[in-house]
C-alpha cells in the first residue's frame, strides 16, 4: 500500500507549509471563537442579571394584588417568575457568587440565595413586604457556535494559503528542479551548456560545483582520447613493421601464417579497443534514417545465411553517430548469427520519448547469472581466447559504449522458450 507521503520534494515542502498554515489557520480560529464565546457568554450573564435585578425592584414596588398579571409579563423562555410566602430549600449547595452579584446590582435592603438544581439556577429575593420572589433562570442554551462569516472568513483564507503556498514552493524550488534536468544532460552529453547559477545560495554553490566537475570531465575525457589516438598511432607502425617482416619470411610458410594472424588479431583488438574507449566521439551528429540503416543490416546479415524479420518502423529520422550506431547494431548481428543461427528478428519501437532496437534469436541464450559480465570488455561465454570459437568478447562492449555515447543503454535478456534478447534504447529527448 503506498503511503501519502508525497515522492517529490516540492510536494512535501508544499504540504509541510500548507499543513502548518491551516494549523496555525485552525488554531487562530479556533482561539478566537472561544474567546468571542466567552465574552458572548460574560456578556448575555450580565443581561440577565440586570434583568432579574429590575424585575425585583418592579415587583418589588406593585402592590401584591397586581404581581399577578405582571409575572406572566415578565417572564421570558429563559425565566420563570413566581411569588411565594417561604423560599424553596437549596437541595445543592448555594451559588453564592450569582447572589453576591445580584445583591450588588440590586442594593441593600434585599435578602438574596441562590443554588442551582441541575442545569437552572434558583434565586430567591426577599421583597419588602416579606414575600419571596422565586426566579428559575436557565443559563444552558447560552452556547454560540461558530459565526458563518468567521466559516467563510477561513475558508478564503485557507484557500489563498494553498495557492501561495504553491507558487511559493515552486518559485523556491524551480531552480532546483533546472539544476536536476541540467545534472541529467551531463550525465548524458559532456558538452552540455553549463548549468544557469540561479536560486537560492545552496543551488548556485551545487549549480557551480557541477560546472567546475563537468570541465574538469570534459577536460579528462578530451585528454584521454587525445592519449587514445596517440597509441593508436604509436602502436601502427611497429604493427606495419612485424607485418613486413613476416612477409619476407620465406623458409617456413606456416610461421609466416601464424605471425601474420597474429598481427591481425592485435589490430583488430587495438582499433576495437579504441572503439570500446571512444564510443562513437569525434563522429558527427546527424539525422540518421533508422528504417534504412536496420533493413541494411538486415540485407547484409542475410547475404551470408541469416534469416532476417523487421518488426516496426522509425517514424521520424534519429539524431545520432550513423556509423557508430551501425556499428552497434552491425555487432549484435553478426554475435547472433554467429552464436544463435537461424532465424534473427529485429524490432523497432518508437515513440516520443524514445527509440528502441531490439535483435532477438533463439539461440541458447545466455545464462542470468553470466549476462552482467559479458557486456564488459573482453568477456566470453567460451573459456578460450581463440577468435575462431569466439570472437575477441568485445562485440556486447562496443554496442553499449555507443548506445551510452548517445545517453541510451543496452540491456539483454533470456527469451522465454530459448533465445537471448538484446535491446539498445536511445532517449530522443537527450541525444547530442
Amino acid at each position: 500500500m503506498r503511503r501519502p507521503w508525497p515522492d517529490s520534494l516540492f510536494g512535501r515542502i508544499a504540504l509541510v507549509l500548507l499543513a502548518g498554515l491551516i494549523l496555525a489557520q485552525v488554531g487562530s480560529a479556533l482561539i478566537n471563537a472561544r474567546e468571542r464565546n466567552h465574552l458572548l457568554r460574560q456578556f448575555d450573564e450580565q443581561r440577565w442579571r440586570e434583568r432579574m435585578a429590575a424585575t425585583v425592584k418592579l415587583l418589588d414596588a406593585l402592590a401584591p394584588a397586581e404581581r399577578p398579571p405582571a409575572l406572566a409579563a415578565l417572564a421570558a423562555r429563559r425565566l420563570s417568575i413566581e411569588i411565594a410566602v417561604q423560599p424553596p430549600p437549596a437541595r445543592t449547595q448555594e451559588a453564592s457568587d450569582m447572589a453576591g452579584q445580584l445583591v450588588s446590582l440590586l442594593g441593600p435592603g434585599y435578602r438574596v440565595r441562590a443554588w442551582r438544581e441541575h442545569e437552572v439556577i434558583r434565586i430567591a429575593v426577599e421583597l419588602h413586604d416579606g414575600h419571596w420572589l422565586i426566579l428559575d433562570h436557565d443559563p444552558s442554551v447560552s452556547a454560540f457556535g461558530w459565526p458563518l462569516q468567521l466559516l467563510w472568513n477561513l475558508t478564503v483564507l485557507l484557500a489563498a494559503t494553498l495557492g501561495l503556498t504553491l507558487l511559493a514552493t515552486r518559485a523556491a524550488l524551480g531552480p532546483l528542479e533546472r539544476f536536476t534536468r541540467a545534472a541529467e544532460r551531463l550525465g548524458e552529453n559532456l558538452d552540455a551548456p553549463p548549468i544557469a547559477e540561479s536560486g537560492a545560495r545552496e543551488v548556485r554553490r551545487a549549480a557551480r560545483t557541477l560546472n567546475r566537475m563537468q570541465a574538469r570531465i570534459r577536460e579528462s575525457v578530451a585528454e584521454r582520447t587525445r592519449l587514445l589516438a596517440a597509441i593508436s598511432h604509436d602502436l601502427k607502425t611497429p604493427l606495419t613493421r612485424l607485418r613486413l617482416r613476416a612477409e619476407f619470411i620465406r623458409e617456413d610458410p606456416e610461421l609466416r601464417a601464424t605471425l601474420l594472424r597474429e598481427v591481425e588479431t592485435m589490430q583488430t583488438m587495438t582499433r576495437a579497443v579504441i572503439d570500446v574507449l571512444r564510443g562513437g566521439e569525434g563522429e558527427e551528429v546527424r539525422n540518421v534514417d533508422v528504417n534504412a540503416l536496420v533493413e541494411g543490416l538486415a540485407a547484409d546479415a542475410m547475404e551470408l545465411g541469416a534469416r532476417v524479420t523487421i518488426h516496426g518502423r522509425a517514424h521520424a529520422p534519429y539524431p545520432g553517430r550513423s556509423l557508430a550506431l551501425r556499428r552497434a547494431l552491425g555487432n549484435l548481428l553478426d554475435n547472433a548469427r554467429q552464436y544463435a543461427g537461424g532465424a534473427i528478428e529485429i524490432a523497432v519501437e518508437d515513440d516520443a520519448a524514445a527509440l528502441t532496437i531490439r535483435v532477438t534469436d533463439r539461440g541458447p541464450g545466455i545464462p542470468e547469472a553470466e549476462q552482467v559480465r559479458m557486456i564488459e570488455p573482453f568477456q566470453r561465454l567460451e573459456p578460450s581466447r581463440n577468435p575462431a570459437t569466439g570472437g575477441s568478447g568485445l562485440g556486447l562492449a562496443i554496442a553499449r559504449s555507443i548506445a551510452r555515447a548517445h545517453g541510451g543503454e543496452l540491456s539483454l535478456q533470456n527469451r522465454p522458450g530459448g533465445g537471448l534478447e538484446i535491446q539498445i534504447r536511445l532517449p530522443r529527448e537527450a541525444t547530442s
